[in-house]
């Protein structure tokens, strides 16, 4: 039996896709709702990130969120010292992130009256995955993309030669789509579920 390698999984949660997921689950205005549907949304990512943590202890996490113009880091925190969790920190500190993220993505929509057409960050979260990825060359990576809804066509051309890019580093992309829709992610040779 082959004994199990620690590697480095990069998850990217789209956060606009989140908040209209979580907007059409919930409706629009049923605040509570909306803030439980995105409280067991960034629960369920907070359980699998620990999951994915204990299956080796030494694989590494990355927790990074796309917002309409910007891409944050969520895990590891600037006071985290390793890409390895810390297991009794973890759940919180991944739940604190999102939902901050998400806080900082409303109010920047609400000052720069952003809509749905404004280019996404998506591909700039990919890129940042690939690069904290290209750090950590001695471990198996992989990539996984987190989104709720339909693609943003102005990102295509970005995103695919992120994918690309990944695809020439042996790096596996995976891609939760909750969408009706086909996703660009799911173009390039992957398997759909």
């Amino acid at each position: 039996m082959e004994k199990a390698r620690p590697s480095l999984l990069v998850i990217v949660v789209d956060i606009q896709s989140l908040l209209n997921f979580a907007l059409t689950k919930a409706g629009q205005t049923d605040m509570e709702a909306l803030h439980k549907v995105i409280q067991d949304t960034v629960s369920a990512i907070a359980v699998f990130c620990s999951s994915y943590a204990l299956m080796h202890r030494q694989n590494m996490l990355s927790v990074l969120t796309s917002q309409v113009i910007s891409t944050s880091v969520i895990y590891p925190t600037p006071s985290d010292d390793s890409f390895i969790p810390e297991l009794h920190t973890l759940s919180n500190k991944i739940t604190t992130g999102i939902t901050a993220a998400m806080a900082d993505h409303m109010v920047r929509i609400g000052e720069q009256h952003l809509t749905d057409t404004t280019r996404g960050a998506l591909s700039q979260s990919f890129s940042t995955a690939l690069s904290i990825i290209n750090r950590h060359k001695d471990v198996q990576s992989r990539i996984l993309v987190l989104q709720f809804e339909r693609d943003r066509n102005q990102n295509y051309n970005a995103l695919m030669n992120s994918i690309f890019s990944a695809q020439k580093l042996n790096i596996l992309v995976d891609a939760l789509v909750l969408a009706s829709f086909d996703s660009h992610l799911l173009q390039v040779g992957n398997v759909y579920i």
